[in-house]
């Protein structure tokens, strides 16, 4: 009998971000953020030397369920995968025998494996401290971080190599023991009768499909592969030794000194080109830039502080590669002070997009299917696992729970900054917040961002594994009769199967074509404009049934410069992807039908949901936010100052995000950020708010947005102290440092600047009364520039949630909650009349005539029917002249919308009554007062 020792090595690099968890039982590097947030990071695994390790039971684990999955396409049956691993499939573990087949509870046979794997050392101590990188769970509750839910991971870096080694056992066939009674009893014990050990040449074929799976970038290493982490490829050639030993018939090893010391040439090993193999799976690729700005950034280390005269920026995240110049520091608190010259590649995390996309598909799913699992009602903060455990079942389907892992997988985005001119140099965004009490900048409350408009993103890629998604259904039915396990492993060849994968990824698509509408923003600073992006062309590859990849491109407008054009142009954009998917799926789109509807419509056919008309009618609506466009212009100009491009005593406007730095020959658009227009509003609703609440009597002292300092004077409270004490339809709709808001502002630009025209200022001297020496300066200003629609954006859905989150009251039902919300939207509509009166101006230097709105139509469009009654028409008022008798026609349009009513939606006139306080409902009896009444 011959044996074959076989040593394999693989050498690979990481292609992006690898963790592999280890013991966190003493915390070393502790890492506590500006708000004073500590956590620990999730350590990598470590050997007794303190070296970071891949563990062989890792990558073994990896290997051999792509061997698994792929069995077929690679050529192994069965019994080859029992002889090379063992004698239980890694699927039938925890099943009993009669499950597959054998009638029986007897255990399974078992073998040791043919094949192991060695542990790799990925990072000696050498190299210093492996990187980390943050992440948080999304309360659904509050729109913000989950409580306890702050995450860090020490992660290997993009270009980390290091070599995978496997050794492998084989031996010929045993030899008929009834042919020499003498010989050394070769026959099988009784636990492994029926799996023969493994033969060279199925040693070798398995050797040459791991280097083929790994060369086809099919295996991920690590945890956290569902978000892209995880991912290598070769590095070069892999090769491997082989020796053999011969046994003799007596049990002796003959010249075993000679094959111990006989080292033969090491053999290489490529990927085998020829295979046909493609994976069961669906790729949505989806290109895209984000020239408005997206954000994601870094934690601010504790410690950091801004001066008198400038904020230290927050620093974006960064993908840092093994060689990068800041990979070593960036985790020590004079990284942010120096990140504008760090020029390594921008990240979007795989698990931000896919944390967006969940919970956008749950928002979908909770509108148009019901799980009869109570998962469309109103929730409360809490256990975060929770609450994912009670999301839709397609959602579960697609992104998974703690029970079993998703089925989708979105890979990490590298934006490349680029290098010419000064388009690498970063835009350092500023904004404050308004103090409440004397109208200026607050104390205190400057912050700034880092961003990168000009950098050049990766396509986003998602991949839906087709075979976990069936094993996701399989695992987790919800009621629906499923078809007996397939033979050959692949249920989502059968019918039953086939549906509900249909209507999951149809469920995915809708939030893919509301990412590539608009709808959907990526990052950070979402409701002050950024994160807004532009997508050129959608691919979807390997979708079941269909016989070729669907791509759909973007077909742009005449005038990319007018939004509302570019609006149109993207909501033809998503009807084509939903019709193309649709039609890929072998179903059509009636004419009479909105892609959107048959989609809908699809969806719950697939799944078996029964609904009314109304429902069917009004689902779209409840997915899309309310969206308010209000078109304008400005008389005296808007002016938001851009101290990045002062040039002496000349201060310029803002431009758009690429326009680069600002001057009087730039013809880039100009730019009022989502953040100025949405802090308008706030500021304006709070005082209308405070003003009926507090008309007759002065706010208590618990109210108040002041307090007495030490000489007895009244000073304003710190302002988020404030904003925490604003009236509550004003935090139900902008938010509070508990829960994000329900409304988004997005940036605003010129279509045309028109020209410029410079206005000189100088400061008087009251002494002299004269010109102060050194105090001369101009602004330049646009009067004449044309303007693109004020976008304004209200997720009712948030509304709603955010009453009852607000109110801490766990018992609040849809109905006691409406009410409140819909004063709140009432409330921010007054506000909108007041700019469409002319009387709240815009941008800075409005104490000096800048800033003042004329608006001269206004467009409501998503009505939901609840909170946000739907009007007679979208447009609610159009200026048909310059009649200054048409001026505030807009204001007038506006309040008679809110004091209309008709047999299904009451009108707004009882909304003041809702800025008291939301009581517990109590289930005594008791005589209810008249606005519990209303």
């Amino acid at each position: 009998m011959t044996i074959y020792r076989y040593d394999l090595t693989i050498p690979v690099r990481v292609v992006s971000a690898l963790h592999s968890g280890g013991v966190d039982e003493v915390p070393e590097r502790p890492i506590t953020d500006e708000d004073g947030r500590t956590v620990q990071p999730n350590a990598f695994v470590r050997n007794g030397l303190g070296e970071a390790i891949l563990p062989g039971r890792s990558i073994k684990g990896a290997i051999r369920a792509a061997f698994e999955e792929h069995m077929d396409v690679l050529d192994f049956s069965k019994e080859d995968l029992k002889s090379l691993w063992g004698g239980e499939m890694r699927r039938e573990v925890g099943t009993r025998k009669e499950q597959h087949g054998d009638g029986t509870n007897e255990s399974l046979p078992l073998r040791a494996s043919a094949l192991t794997f060695h542990h790799a050392v990925v990072w000696d101590r050498t190299r210093g401290d492996l990187p980390h990188r943050m992440s948080t769970a999304i309360d659904r509750a509050t729109g913000g971080a989950a409580d306890g839910a702050l995450f860090a991971y020490e992660y290997l870096p993009v270009d980390t190599t290091f070599e995978i080694r496997v050794s492998a056992e084989a031996q010929d066939p045993a030899p008929d023991s009834t042919k020499n009674k003498d010989a050394q009893s070769t026959t099988q014990r009784e636990e492994t009768k029926g799996t023969p050990p493994a033969p060279h040449t199925l040693v070798e074929k398995a050797l040459q499909a791991i280097v083929t799976l790994l060369g086809g970038k099919f295996i991920s290493l690590g945890g956290r592969t569902g978000s892209g982490w995880g991912r290598i490829k070769l590095n070069g050639t892999a090769t491997y030794r082989v020796q053999s030993v011969v046994q003799s018939e007596k049990g002796g090893l003959k010249n075993t000194l000679d094959q111990l010391l006989d080292l033969s040439e090491p053999k290489k090993l490529t990927p085998d080109k020829h295979s046909s193999y493609r994976p069961s799976r669906s790729t949505i690729e989806i290109q895209w830039q984000a020239p408005s700005g997206l954000f994601v950034g870094m934690n601010k280390p504790d410690g950091i502080k801004s001066s008198e005269e400038d904020t230290v920026p927050a620093a974006p995240l960064r993908n840092w590669h093994l060689d990068d110049k800041h990979r070593a520091d960036h985790g020590d608190a004079t990284y942010p002070k120096v990140a504008h010259e760090d020029k390594a590649s921008l990240l979007l995390p795989g698990t931000s997009i896919r944390g967006a996309l969940r919970s956008h598909c749950s928002r979908i799913a909770r509108s148009i299917v019901s799980d009869s699992e109570g998962c469309d009602k109103l929730g409360m903060p809490e256990d975060v696992h929770k609450q994912l455990a009670a999301d839709p079942i397609l959602v579960r389907y697609l992104f998974g729970t703690t029970e079993y892992r998703g089925a989708v997988r979105v890979h990490d985005c590298e934006g490349h900054i680029p290098t010419q001119g000064e388009k690498d140099k970063p835009l350092k965004l500023t904004r404050n917040a308004i103090d409440r009490v004397t109208g200026s900048a607050a104390h205190g409350a400057l912050y700034s961002e880092l961003l990168y408009p000009h950098a050049t993103w990766d396509s986003i890629q998602i991949d839906v594994d087709h075979a976990q998604l069936c094993r996701n259904i399989r695992q987790d039915p919800g009621g629906f009769v499923l078809p007996a396990p397939s033979s050959s492993d692949k249920d989502y060849e059968l019918p039953g199967f086939k549906i509900r994968m249909r209507a999951a990824i149809l469920l995915l698509t809708m939030a893919v074509t509301d990412l590539c509408e608009g709808i959907l923003p990526l990052g950070g600073g979402t409701g002050g404009g950024l994160g807004f992006i532009d997508v050129s062309r959608v691919s979807f590859i390997g979708l079941r049934d269909a016989t070729s990849p669907v791509e759909i491109p973007f077909e742009g407008p005449d005038h990319p410069e007018d939004s509302h054009e570019v609006h149109e142009a993207r909501t033809d954009f998503a009807r084509n992807i939903l019709t193309s998917v649709i039609s890929a799926f072998g179903e059509k789109c009636p004419e009479v039908t909105s892609a959107e509807h048959t989609a809908i419509n699809l969806i719950r056919k697939w799944v078996g949901s029964e609904s009314d008309g109304d429902q069917e009618s009004s689902a779209a609506q409840r997915i899309r936010p309310t969206q308010v466009r209000i078109s304008w212009n400005s008389p005296t100009g808007v002016f938001v100052h851009d101290p990045q491009s002062d040039d002496g005593n000349n201060q310029h406007p803002l431009r758009a995000k690429t326009a680069g730095k600002s001057t009087t020959d730039t013809t880039a658009p100009l730019l009022i950020p989502g953040t100025s227009i949405r802090g308008a509003l706030r500021s304006r609703c709070s005082r209308i708010a405070r003003t009926v609440l507090y008309a007759d009597n002065p706010p208590s002292p618990v109210e108040s947005f002041t307090q007495a300092d030490s000489d007895g004077n009244q000073v304003p409270i710190d302002i988020h102290e404030q904003l925490a004490k604003e009236p509550r339809l004003v935090r139900y709709m902008f938010g509070t440092t508990e829960y994000r808001g329900a409304v988004r502002v997005r940036d605003c630009t010129t279509k045309d600047t028109g020209p410029s025209v410079t206005v000189t200022h100088n400061a008087i001297d009251r002494w002299t009364g004269g010109v102060v020496e050194g105090l001369l300066f101009k602004e330049v200003t646009y009067p004449h520039a044309t303007w693109n629609d004020i976008v304004i954006e209200v997720d009712t859905a948030r509304l709603l949630q955010y009453v009852k989150t607000d109110s801490g009251i766990g018992g609040l039902s849809l109905n006691e909650c409406l009410p409140f919300a819909r004063a709140s939207w009432c409330l921010l509509c007054i506000a909108l009349a007041e700019l469409s009166a002319g009387t709240l101006p815009l941008g800075g230097r409005t104490t000096r005539g800048h800033g003042q709105v004329e608006v001269t139509s206004l467009r409501l469009s998503g009505a939901d029917g609840q909170v946000v009654n739907t009007p007679a028409e979208a447009i609610l008022w159009k200026r048909n002249d310059n009649s200054e008798d048409d001026a505030r026609g807009g204001a007038t349009a506006l309040l008679a919308y809110l004091i209309n009513k008709t047999e299904k939606e009451p009108s707004y006139e009882d909304w003041a009554e809702r800025l008291q306080k939301l009581e517990e409902p109590t289930h005594e009896a008791s005589t209810p007062n008249e606005s519990d009444e209303q």
